[in-house]
């Protein structure tokens, strides 16, 4: 199986109830399960076009996916929580984002591995060094670690929660 990481936010309340939902639907994904997942971190958003401050986590997967069926699964989950594919930024329930699958480099019109903005965005590292601290970026060769060393921009997250409890799963 194929190691897989995948972001989650909400900006929308109930917020850990969204991310909560979205994990456990992540479990429910074929031949892929929930190996970990990170705590929780409020973060101001990006942007002006967001209303409320995200909640964001990191979920640590091991799938025999292929990249495009995986991402395929977190569109279809994000559509059952009332998002629409042509608003790409905005208040949303619950935002899930690929953000690396076994190492792979993908770059076409469908989907980019390593996500391409996540190395600047520190509520995205902060929590995937929580579920993963030996993850290095398969394009640049840098560590999460010190990508985390590198963010200027670090006191805009905030801890809020441990990962949400789903039985054995955490």
């Amino acid at each position: 199986m194929n190691p897989a990481l995948v972001a989650l936010g909400s900006n929308l309340a109930p917020r850990e109830d969204h991310l909560r939902q979205g994990i456990a639907r992540l479990q429910e994904i074929p031949r892929t399960t929930l190996v970990r997942c990170s705590s929780l971190y409020e973060t101001a958003p990006l942007g002006e076009s967001y209303g409320g401050v995200f909640l964001n986590g990191v979920a640590r997967l091991a799938t025999d996916l292929e990249p495009e069926e995986m991402l395929r699964h977190l569109l279809r989950i994000e559509e059952g929580f009332g998002r629409e594919k042509k608003n790409r930024r905005g208040d949303r329930r619950l935002d899930l984002d690929l953000l690396d699958h076994g190492g792979s480099v993908v770059e076409s019109f469908e989907l980019m591995l390593p996500h391409p903005r996540m190395l600047w965005r520190p509520f995205v590292l902060v929590p995937l060094f929580e579920v993963l601290p030996t993850w290095v970026d398969p394009k640049c060769g840098i560590s999460v670690g010190t990508l985390i060393g590198r963010q200027k921009n670090l006191q805009q997250i905030r801890w809020s929660a441990r990962c949400p409890k789903l039985g054995a799963a955490s």
